[in-house]
């Protein structure tokens, strides 16, 4: 049996900053905090709060909605979906994101 390879938050993160060609310690310095601690949450060794992720989400010009749900699309390439679910789908993290915020 083999074991799928699962991306974490950070990673997905990294891989948004990078390619909008992003330096870490700009998108740090723009939601303020510090380099390391940038580092740190992109090496999954932090978690971002609801509230940093949302800033972080900003800084990264990509809704807080379509950031985790390009985390769980990175987790679950094989399920495939069209425009229309996927557009629920982020409606229903933004509901909830605005609930535990």
């Amino acid at each position: 049996m083999t074991t799928k390879n699962k991306f974490n938050l950070g990673y997905v993160i990294a891989e948004i900053r990078k390619g909008k060609k992003l330096k870490a310690k700009n998108v740090a310095k723009k939601i303020k905090i510090s380099a390391t601690y940038m580092s740190l949450i992109e090496k999954d060794k932090e978690k971002p709060s609801i509230p940093l992720l949302k800033r972080l989400s900003m800084a990264l010009e990509i809704r807080p909605e379509r950031l985790l749900y390009d985390w769980w699309r990175y987790n679950n390439p094989e399920i495939v979906y069209g425009p229309k679910e996927e557009l629920a789908i982020q409606n229903i993290l933004k509901e909830v994101l605005n609930v535990i915020s």
